[in-house]
């Protein structure tokens, strides 16, 4: 039925969400080994998809350069099918006046019915607990018209050679024993709750006698104050590129985060990794393999930004207590 279709599918929400594409895109290569599959995210993104076997090319969304939301648009007139999973009006009206056959995305109320897409898609709501790449899934056979259901098991990338070296060239630099025991924590999130501060304190007080800690993902300065107090702790933050931060996650012990999108690279490199889940679901985002939640499971989660930022409390990250890591940590280590 899609062999020798060409299919594109957006995706750009964010790089946790683009991961979570890839049960369906496996999936739907498995069937239709003859399709050529397209992706579009951010430019950015890509990094963490690109290679894989199943995906045939991937097109990035420039943000902030001239033209730099269209490009994709280049590749739409010889698909056969370009789906939107996510809000696209711009890319959207360009599949329509090039006459892509089959269109189809998720669209707001006022442009329902107008002709857009053949096909109009569900919109994910915040409040939504299936899993999320259950619920990717869903959306891809709806516009396919065809049954994508998979194992939800999501995958990256491996990082390259060229990465690999570079980090070994950047901890020698530093000094670094390559041959310890090392785990790395990734505490901030775009979206989520940053790791407590105090916890991350305890947790490099608990760690500091049994491995070396590396800290990597994102600038760090509200954590500058520990770094030259502990001789066991490299600070990597802003250091590395996103293929790097991957060869780090291969070689440690454990990962600890938040509920970002390093949980989920981490977990799709198949290391297990104890996340910190607060304002949102871990129904909908937590990884189904080597993903440790820690949680308080709080009636007002998932919330969005605003209620959040109304919240007096913030109890959904400040009743979060290091031996609820702890518990996790100490099974990983004696595993």
């Amino acid at each position: 039925m899609l062999n020798g279709k060409y299919i594109l599918i957006e995706n750009c929400p964010g790089m946790g969400d683009l991961i979570m594409c890839t049960p369906a895109f496996k999936r739907l290569k498995e069937l239709y080994p003859d399709c050529v599959l397209s992706v579009v995210s951010y430019a950015h993104n890509l990094d963490i998809i690109a290679g894989l076997p199943y995906i045939d090319h991937v097109y990035g969304i420039a943000k902030g350069k001239f033209l730099g939301h269209f490009r994709p648009a280049l590749h739409f007139r010889k698909q056969d099918y370009v789906i939107f999973t996510s809000w696209q009006p711009q890319l959207a009206r360009m599949a329509q006046l090039l006459r892509v056959p089959h269109r189809a995305g998720v669209c707001k109320e006022k442009y329902r019915g107008t002709g857009l897409f053949h096909q109009e898609l569900p919109m994910h709501d915040f409040r939504d607990t299936k899993y999320r790449a259950d619920f990717i899934t869903e959306q891809i056979s709806l516009a396919l018209g065809v049954d994508l259901s998979n194992d939800g098991v999501c995958e990256v990338a491996q990082p390259d050679e060229e990465s690999r070296r570079n980090i070994e060239q950047l901890l020698s630099v530093k000094g670094v024993d390559l041959g310890k025991k090392y785990i790395v924590i990734a505490p901030f999130g775009k979206t989520e709750k940053n790791i407590p501060l105090s916890l991350i304190k305890e947790a490099v007080e608990f760690l500091e006698d049994k491995c070396d800690i590396y800290f990597t993902d994102s600038k760090i300065e509200e954590c500058l104050q520990i770094f030259n107090r502990y001789s066991n702790i490299h600070n990597l933050c802003g250091r590395t590129s996103l293929s790097e931060m991957m060869v780090l996650f291969q070689n440690a012990q454990f990962v600890i985060t938040t509920n970002s999108a390093p949980l989920h690279i981490a977990c799709a490199l198949k290391k297990e990794t104890v996340c910190l889940f607060t304002r949102g679901s871990y129904y909908t985002w937590a990884p189904k393999k080597y993903c440790r939640v820690v949680t308080l499971a709080k009636e007002c989660a998932p919330c969005d930004s605003d209620t959040e930022k109304k919240c007096l409390h913030q109890e959904c990250v400040n009743g979060i207590t290091f031996d609820m890591l702890k518990q996790h940590i100490e099974k990983i280590m004696h595993n």
